[in-house]
């Protein structure tokens, strides 16, 4: 009983965190001004917000992973890693502490045959060069402020390193810990053996590709409302604002989303305005991604259900 009590409050933790952060948003603002932002938004440019959203979050991110799973050795189609990234979408979504992203190596071990360990792996790198491409854009924003040079430079040394360590020592850590916990056998071969230069440099720069989407999106979406920022404010704050929501205390990040939207472009327009900036990118930029993917369900989880583990290389072997 005190388990599916514990799974009950986890599942409605996050509910409630968001629910929580949002009516404290909305205390202080006036709800009529902020209906006539969001009423007068023009589509002329959230249209295109849509459109580039719709494309990067969906076609390009699952592009992007499919190359790293080629990459680390899955020969699966592109055609079947969209249907897989978009039909999981929801659940990877609604389950809280990220705990759904594990659906997806089991439907690759299980439909695939693929090793689940070389599945969390290639999860791990996606995740990885994603968040270079927002430490590498919120630089790029950063060098146009006026702080002193020495600290520019730190912050690229901060940055070069976590390039490096990532393309290097990240897989050395990640083949200790298999080791650690006798997994090691669930993963056949060198994780990052066939993982080229060249290849890497690609995830490096898909992943500045992928978060400079999420600037455009959203400067889209500010000037939509009126709401004039500079380049590199949203360089740095739009990109930290990702950061900060892919921490998985509420749902999807509504609510820390809205906040940290309200908080870093404070003094550029009025309150209810940048809540309705928050509360569109939470639409368009996310929501609406998991609710067209709620059609795709059914058939992810009838594939997942129904798949049966398919023994890998090794483990044939080992029979």
């Amino acid at each position: 009983m005190s388990g599916r009590f514990a799974k009950i409050f986890k599942i409605l933790l996050p509910l409630a965190v968001s629910s929580a952060i949002i009516c404290l948003l909305f205390r202080n603002i006036q709800p009529r001004l902020f209906i006539d932002h969001l009423i007068s938004a023009r589509m002329s440019l959230i249209l295109p917000a849509v459109a580039v959203s719709l494309f990067f979050n969906n076609i390009f991110a699952a592009y992007r992973w499919h190359y790293i799973l080629r990459a680390t050795g899955c020969g699966i189609s592109f055609r079947e890693t969209l249907f897989l990234f978009m039909g999981s979408r929801p659940v990877r979504s609604i389950i809280p502490l990220k705990i759904g992203t594990l659906a997806l190596p089991l439907y690759l071990k299980r439909n695939n045959g693929f090793p689940v360990i070389k599945s969390i792996y290639s999860i791990v790198l996606d995740k990885a060069y994603s968040s270079l491409g927002i430490f590498s854009c919120i630089y790029a924003g950063f060098v146009f402020f006026r702080i002193p040079v020495t600290v520019k430079i730190l912050a690229a040394l901060v940055l070069i390193a976590m390039i490096y360590f990532v393309s290097g020592p990240m897989a050395v850590i990640f083949r200790k810990a298999l080791r650690f916990s006798r997994a090691e056998h669930y993963a056949p071969g060198d994780i990052a053996a066939d993982i080229s230069a060249a290849q890497k440099l690609v995830m490096f720069f898909s992943g500045i590709v992928f978060q400079a989407s999420f600037i455009l999106a959203a400067g889209l979406i500010f000037g939509s409302l009126d709401i004039d920022v500079i380049f590199p404010r949203l360089a740095v704050f739009i990109p930290l604002t990702v950061l900060i929501t892919n921490i998985p205390v509420t749902v999807s990040g509504v609510g820390t989303r809205e906040a940290a939207v309200m908080v870093f472009f404070a003094g550029i327009a009025d309150t209810e305005r940048l809540l309705s900036a928050g509360i569109l990118i939470s639409l368009l930029c996310y929501l609406l991604h998991t609710l067209i993917s709620v059609f795709l369900l059914y058939g992810f989880t009838k594939k997942l259900l129904a798949g049966r583990d398919i023994p890998t290389r090794t483990e044939n072997l080992s029979r």
